[in-house]
């Protein structure tokens, strides 16, 4: 992650909507890419959203932004509230980066805008995943380096299943040898497994529909590919995409 955080706004008074667009396009740490008015809707959005920060009302008569706040779940948030005897839970129910009283105050907002910053992106050595690894592939008949994050798409080799075929960004594919699908999960953040002998990756999870998956970046008869979703990892994988 480099440059400025990209936020969303979640506040169903539109004024106060308004007014946070216009403070943080002054700031130097974030750039707003959406703004919801209806918790609902902006539920409705994430499988699509691309964000690294949410500020979010806490009272909100449609549904409050705690319900919000654990339903997204790992995402970075600041809550935000005018009802004072909501801070303490606030801040004993939830893990915000920050709580913020209204009216906003520029200061106070841009005092939690850059801890915000700071925090989402602070990412220590020790605990950053490997960009590459090195695999034993059958075309090479020898090792290669493959970027993980390039990684879309992962089935096991219908001859072998100690084998795993991998599908990168740029249309290459390559057949790793002896390797599991657990390892795989374990290299790469990325990649989510979705039935037995199938892992995609996030990044090109299109949409889903209960016991379906549609992936961007491969083509399969004219069409985006769809995978099955299996009811065993349809609750981990509906955790990792936050839906």
């Amino acid at each position: 992650m480099s440059g400025k955080l990209k936020c969303v706004i979640v506040d169903d008074f539109y004024p106060t909507i308004v007014e946070l667009q216009r403070l943080c396009e002054e700031s130097p740490h974030v750039v707003v890419v959406g703004t919801f008015s209806s918790p609902k809707k902006f539920l409705e959005a994430l499988p699509t959203l691309d964000y690294d920060l949410c500020l979010l009302d806490v009272f909100m008569p449609e549904m409050d932004g705690f319900a919000v706040a654990n339903l997204i779940k790992d995402k970075p948030l600041i809550l935000m509230t005018d009802i004072y005897d909501k801070l303490k839970h606030a801040l004993d129910l939830t893990y915000p980066i920050d709580v913020i009283t209204k009216p906003i105050k520029k200061i106070r907002l841009y005092t939690s805008l850059e801890k915000a910053y700071k925090i989402i992106h602070y990412k220590p050595e020790e605990k950053k995943l490997k960009e590459y690894e090195l695999f034993h592939v059958a075309e090479s008949k020898g090792k290669t380096r493959l970027c993980l994050e390039d990684i879309i798409y992962v089935e096991t080799d219908s001859t072998n299943s100690r084998n795993k075929k991998v599908f990168l960004k740029n249309g290459e594919q390559y057949t790793i040898m002896r390797c599991s699908n657990e390892k795989l999960l374990s290299l790469s953040s990325k990649l989510v497994q979705v039935n037995k002998t199938e892992l995609v990756s996030k990044d090109v999870v299109k949409d889903f529909k209960h016991d379906k998956v549609t992936i961007a970046g491969i083509m399969e008869e004219g069409a985006p590919k769809k995978v099955a979703l299996n009811r065993i990892f349809r609750k981990d994988f509906m955790h990792k995409m936050s839906y």
